[in-house]
């Protein structure tokens, strides 16, 4: 008798975050896609040098493996995803310690907090990725 591989479905949190990841990396190709257009001259003056606009490159590629290893229940891409939360909180509370607080911390500390919560702890994510 065959043994049949059966595909568990991702959970719709799951799903959201893949998405997001996929938005994060097609955020990053619009971005590259300005320098095309403007001039790398110009992308220098809000991102830096050569090297940091090749980093943005590698970012969104990153984001989009990611997404794609999410949405595939692909452990390494839970792992990832986890820590790029404890990154963005860790990364978050040192800025406000150090007096760079500025609103939008909040939303990205709330934000790597449900992510983080997310992926240790609900039952249905944690079932998907152990399949």
């Amino acid at each position: 008798m065959k043994k049949t591989k059966t595909k568990k479905t991702a959970p719709l949190g799951v799903k959201i975050l893949s998405i997001l990841n996929w938005v994060a990396a097609l955020g990053v190709a619009l971005t590259l896609l300005i320098v095309v257009i403007l001039g790398k001259d110009y992308m220098q003056e809000i991102i830096g040098s050569s090297i940091a606009i090749l980093l943005y490159a590698l970012m969104g590629i990153v984001f989009f493996f990611i997404g794609l290893g999410l949405w595939n229940g692909r452990q390494w891409a839970r792992m990832a995803e986890i820590l790029l939360a404890v990154y963005s909180i860790v990364s978050t509370l040192l800025d406000i310690f150090l007096g760079q607080f500025k609103v939008g911390f909040i939303l990205n500390f709330v934000v790597a907090g449900i992510v983080l919560w997310y992926f240790l702890f609900n039952k249905n994510a944690k079932r998907f990725f152990n399949k």
